[in-house]
């Protein structure tokens, strides 16, 4: 998105490259946009060229539409426009310098543009209907299924604004010439005024006094004023003749009149000296009226400096130089299959449990576990399933099921697909090998998943939180390309100098496939379960930063079996100053690591203080939280019957921060929000270009000459890897620091009126101290 400072609108639109709305009408269409003013533009060229409009283009009653003779005409129309601007564009006159075209089509002031990563999978509906207990489906019906959404929270736009605006102009030719010079504007009204207004005094007064001798004929007198009667440049008559004396000075105390009269002698502000001269009113008015305007000016202008300081103090540019990845840690890969549970044999499979439920639901309100003929083991990986698969198909009314308290980590581990039975082999730092020194278990709201690359839970949770807990239980495989697991990393000040090749967490020396993680995973047509996780079978993959805990439900890539997903990561970093860490959180939009503690969570991210906000919320709402959310050991999991809350619980919450973040108060013009997750200041996201083959492991096995593999087996390949070897990153840095401001200020106050601190402290002076010292004296 690209959005526009007020200060350009004064500005020809060839000067900013584009129009704001009110700037170009168009025939056609109410709301200008460069897309429309291209159609339009179209339309009209194929109407000059063939006579008629086809069908789809914005017309008026008026105007034919082309018939099947004028097709290739209209076809043909295209291109010759395009070559038509293309050949316009290139001209460059005194008055085309920019490159104007007949059509005049530029972009929007405002504009908006929508990016798409793109991953997809198998649609299997007849299995999925198959699942459901649906047999009278048209035999010739195909399904497709599409998802959008959001990939991030927030977004960092892009601004047109003033490189050069007249304010900092004026400033800049303030400080110039007040630096070389001391010359202001009042210094130019100064050299006017000597050679106008009191000269012309000057003359009138002179004239006046060379009668009034004249008459008296007391004495000879002199017009230049160098004789006997001597008329000084302020129309003065010293009256001083040779032999005389100067006449006797009265002493006096001194009051406020004589302070005001030596300060406007004796000070560096331009234009106040002749307001303490003895001159005509008319002079003193003039000069008080140009000092009051400088005052205005100059305020006025301060004025919007000032706001320009407060209101946006940081901007996120891009660096001055590159970033090599071997910076950056490589991305966490959190990988978890869609086949929750191991079907053994002769067991009932979840969408034969799922579909007796909303019967007996719907009949008794109330489950029979004994009328199922389930054990207490299937029974308990029931009750577990109906958190991890789609639950937006379980409504409100369902009861809890089974009588104790459900151990959700025990279940998962004991039901989920083995890791050796999902992970065939790796391959990082070229050298393919065993997975488990790579991946570890990780505990989503999708069930169990395996990390590549993420921090331990001990280094992510806090020690009185249950994950943390349970991560100290587990044994963390060893491997020869992590050959340290203590933490010298952190996101803001990146790896310690003497960090080796083999980091916690990794890091890769170069782009391209030879230096990134490949990885085959399989799964078993016994397995699948298109009751539980819909019609798309496979394996869902989340890059994220190591700092992040993986929430895979929300932003991931498919991984279908049978297809070899090939990722190339493009990096998107952003950097702090340190220039900026001296303004509110409010001001500069981000929080630094030590400003905003998490109850959960040792590190701040906001993916991190999202969920623990969502945690929060979900206590409030519902009195117990999600297994996979991030708890201590007082509070709460929601069983069964709270799965329809928790699921609530979280549009509830957006609800509320779109709500919270439109509103603004004298006291929240930011948009606030309760749960105030703002981005770190430091952030890396791993963006991701997708592309894809089909795999055949049938073919395959047979070229290698291996007959007894099992029949059900399916396989697919994953291979990640930067894009290239070095980025650029973004930076958030002052755009105006107290020094810009102070700077700025000083070439206002200059150009308009001469003035300094030192004036400052001359006022303050004259007023106080030397008035004192007049007064002892």
């Amino acid at each position: 998105m690209i959005t526009t400072s007020g200060g350009i609108a004064y500005y020809h639109p060839q000067r900013r490259q584009c129009f704001l709305s009110n700037e170009r009408e168009l025939k056609f269409f109410k709301i200008y946009t460069q897309t429309n003013c291209e159609l339009e533009c179209l339309t009209n060229f194929t109407l000059s060229k063939c006579g008629c409009v086809k069908f789809s283009m914005p017309r008026t009653h008026d105007m034919p539409v082309c018939r099947e003779d004028k097709i290739h005409c209209y076809a043909q129309a295209e291109d010759d426009l395009l070559l038509r601007e293309f050949t316009e564009g290139l001209k460059t006159t005194d008055f085309n310098y920019r490159g104007l075209t007949e059509c005049n089509c530029m972009p929007a002031c405002t504009s908006l543009v929508y990016n798409a990563e793109i991953s997809q999978g198998n649609f299997d509906l007849n299995k999925l209907l198959s699942a459901m207990g649906i047999t009278n489906s048209p035999q010739d019906l195909q399904m497709s299924r599409l998802e959008i959404y959001f990939k991030e929270n927030q977004f960092i736009t892009s601004k047109r604004s003033e490189l050069y605006g007249v304010t900092d102009f004026l400033a800049n030719c303030g400080g110039i010439f007040g630096l070389f010079m001391g010359f202001s504007i009042l210094s130019l009204v100064e050299m006017l005024y000597h050679f106008t207004l009191r000269f012309w005094s000057n003359i009138q007064f002179a004239s006046i006094v060379c009668y009034l001798f004249y008459i008296m004929n007391s004495k000879e007198v002199d017009l230049s004023g160098n004789e006997k009667g001597t008329i000084d440049d302020g129309g003065e008559n010293i009256n001083k003749s040779s032999g005389s004396e100067m006449p006797h000075k009265k002493i006096f105390c001194p009051n406020i009149r004589t302070v005001v009269s030596d300060y406007c002698a004796k000070t560096s502000i331009h234009g106040v000296q002749y307001l303490g001269e003895t001159r005509p009113f008319r002079e003193k008015l003039f000069w008080f009226s140009v000092f009051v305007v400088s005052i205005y000016c100059a305020l006025t202008l301060i004025r919007n400096i000032y706001i320009k300081w407060n209101e946006t103090p940081v901007i996120v540019s891009f660096s001055e130089k590159s970033t090599p990845v071997w910076n950056i840690p490589f991305p966490a890969v959190t990988i978890c299959t869609e086949t929750k549970r191991t079907l053994r044999l002769n067991a009932p499979s979840y969408g034969d449990l799922f579909n007796m439920l909303k019967v007996d639901v719907k009949n008794k309100r109330r489950f029979d576990a004994k009328m199922a003929n389930l054990s207490d083991t299937e029974l308990e990986e029931f009750v577990t399933l109906l958190h991890i698969c789609n639950t937006q198909i379980i409504d409100e009314g369902v009861p809890v099921l089974y009588p104790q308290l459900v151990d959700y980590f025990a279940v998962l581990d004991r039901m989920a697909p083995s890791f050796d039975a999902m992970f065939t082999f790796c391959k990082w730092f070229n050298v393919f090998g065993d997975c488990k020194g790579l991946f570890t278990e990780t505990y989503t709201e999708e069930g169990v998943c395996f990390t590549f690359n993420g921090l331990n839970d001990t280094d992510l949770y806090r020690e009185n939180t249950c994950q943390h807990q349970k991560a100290q239980e587990m044994v963390i495989p060893k491997s020869n390309w992590i050959s340290n697991r203590s933490l010298s990393w952190s996101l803001e000040n990146g790896y310690s100098k003497n960090t080796g090749i083999h980091t916690y967490p990794a890091r890769v020396l170069s782009a391209g496939s030879r230096a990134g993680l490949f990885v085959a995973i399989q799964n078993f047509g016994k397995n699948l379960d298109y009751m539980c996780r819909g019609p798309i079978q496979g394996f869902k993959v989340l890059l994220h930063s190591p700092d992040d805990v993986p929430q895979v439900s929300k932003q991931f890539v498919r991984i279908p079996l049978g297809k070899e997903i090939l990722i190339a990561v493009k990096p998107n970093m952003i950097t702090t100053s340190g220039g900026i860490a001296y303004y509110h959180p409010q001001r500069r939009q981000c929080f630094l690591s030590n400003e905003r503690e998490l109850k959960f969570f040792k590190i701040y991210t906001q993916t991190n203080c999202e969920l623990e906000c969502l945690t929060n919320f979900t206590l409030s709402k519902c009195g117990c939280v999600k297994f996979s959310m991030p708890r201590t050991h007082d509070m709460p999991v929601c069983r069964e019957d709270k799965i329809h809350c928790y699921a609530q619980a979280e549009d509830d919450l957006l609800l509320r921060e779109f709500t919270e973040g439109l509103k603004t108060t004298d006291f929240n013009y930011r948009g606030l929000t309760e749960c105030n997750c703002m981005p770190a200041c430091t952030s890396l996201v791993y963006n991701a270009e997708i592309s894809q083959g089909n795999f055949d492991l049938d073919k395959l096995l047979s070229a290698m000459g291996i007959t007894n593999s099992p029949q059900d087996l399916q396989m697919s390949r994953l291979e990640i890897y930067f894009k290239e070897n070095q980025f650029i990153t973004s930076k958030r840095s002052e755009l105006y620091g107290v020094t810009d401001f102070l700077a700025n200020c000083g070439g206002i106050f200059g150009l308009f009126m001469g003035f300094s601190i030192l004036s400052l402290v001359e006022m303050l002076y004259h007023f106080t101290l030397r008035f004192w010292s007049n007064i002892q004296c």
